[in-house]
């Protein structure tokens, strides 16, 4: 395309979506870079150029691209959006970044005041009082936000979250369900005729690590809308708490549920790399079928372009081959995760894993299994277990 017309800024803006799906965010953002020397008032690229620069750590010029974006259209909530995220995300004393994020917090209400209906500024004026240790405060604006969208289900499922995730180190599973949690799932999900809101519940309660009061309202959700997202949403549900259940029995049986729901959405999307990715982990990790869940894994690999395969997935790829004997492919399939999700916790568990059972290399492990640790919420209750051994016997060494 730039051969044929060098001028335009159709090749470095599709060069530039290209780096971005592969998660290499420099190279995305030098193309942006050129698509706005070609063509400087493509207001689009410029809110991707900035927020490139600010995922790059470059508040200040991610926050002069969406103030120029503003200046041409003030009316953009996604430039107002990068606003507010650059504004926060600058760098300083922690005075002057407790200052930063107040003002930015201030920037979302005018900007409120001029458009009320604007459900996503709640949710990030949530986000940054919640980074400031303000929790009423963030209940409050996505109370707000709610009342001026009551459909906004992304909303909704952030509203439950807060109410009902476990605080001051609760962590017992048969706790009850909150009571400002549950009068907020009646109040929405109750009158809810579509299943979109009782999706956002089931969500909430999800995300907030209340399984099994989320499940309820995922099988409300499920009996009103055949769709994908719903499939996938209570596969990903159903998932979480074969992990979290005591009976090994019971587990299977949920996990066999699981995979019934990423069928249904096989059977509508292809090639759904969450569903074929969950699906394959369980029939590997819980089911005992791993040349099944790899013949599916590859069948992916073979019908995409592997260079927009999430990290997860070659995570799942890897710890498959590692279970059936093929140690070289297991490495290669984890090192391409890393290069795509460096801080993934699952990958660098298993490459952390596989370095320290090679006498030769165990002094390698560490690195990965300290980034393994750091993210340990994030891993499922057997890896956390087995983490902990591996520490151990790293610093042994």
């Amino acid at each position: 395309m730039d051969r044929v017309a060098k001028a335009s800024p159709l090749g470095p803006m599709l060069r530039a979506q290209l780096f971005a799906a592969q998660g290499r965010t420099r190279e995305a953002a030098d193309a942006y870079t050129e698509v706005l020397e070609r063509s400087p008032r493509q207001l689009d690229a410029r809110v991707q150029l900035g927020l490139a620069r600010l995922k790059l750590g470059e508040a200040d010029e991610a926050l002069r691209q969406a103030e120029m974006v503003l200046e041409a259209d003030g009316s953009r909530r996604d430039a107002v959006l990068l606003r507010v995220r650059a504004m926060a995300a600058q760098a300083g004393t922690e005075g002057q970044v407790s200052a930063h994020r107040d003002r930015a917090i201030r920037a979302l209400d005018v900007a409120l005041e001029k458009q009320p209906a604007f459900p996503e500024a709640y949710h990030l004026k949530s986000e940054l009082l919640l980074e400031q240790r303000r929790r009423d405060d963030a209940i409050a604006a996505l109370k707000a936000g709610l009342k001026a969208v009551p459909d906004d289900g992304a909303g909704l499922a952030l509203l439950i979250q807060r109410l009902a995730e476990r605080r001051d180190g609760d962590q017992k599973p048969s706790d009850p369900d909150p009571s400002d949690a549950r009068a907020v799932a009646d109040e929405f999900g109750g009158p809810d005729q579509k299943g979109a809101l009782m999706l956002a519940i089931a969500v909430g309660y999800h995300k907030a690590g209340r399984y099994e009061l989320a499940r309820p309202w995922a099988e409300k959700a499920v009996a009103k809308l055949d769709t994908p997202m719903v499939h996938l949403n209570y596969g990903d549900l159903l998932l979480a708490l074969g992990e979290h259940a005591n009976d090994p029995a019971e587990a299977k049986q949920v996990f066999r549920q699981a995979v019934a729901q990423y069928d249904l959405v096989l059977k509508a999307q292809a090639n759904s790399v969450e569903a074929i990715n969950n699906k394959a982990w369980i029939l590997h990790n819980y089911l005992g079928q791993g040349r099944e869940a790899l013949e599916l894994a590859r069948g992916l690999a073979a019908r995409v372009d592997p260079a927009t395969l999430p990290g997860e997935f070659f995570d799942t790829l890897g710890a498959i081959q590692e279970a059936l004997g093929k140690t070289r492919d297991a490495e290669d399939s984890y090192l391409q995760g890393l290069r795509r999700a460096p801080d993934n916790p699952a990958l660098n568990y298993h490459m952390g894993k596989l370095l320290q059972a090679d006498r030769n290399r165990k002094a390698k492990a560490g690195g990965f299994l300290e980034k393994a640790l750091a993210g340990r919420d994030r891993l499922s209750p057997a890896m956390a277990s087995d983490l902990a051994t591996l520490m151990h016997k790293v610093s042994g060494n």
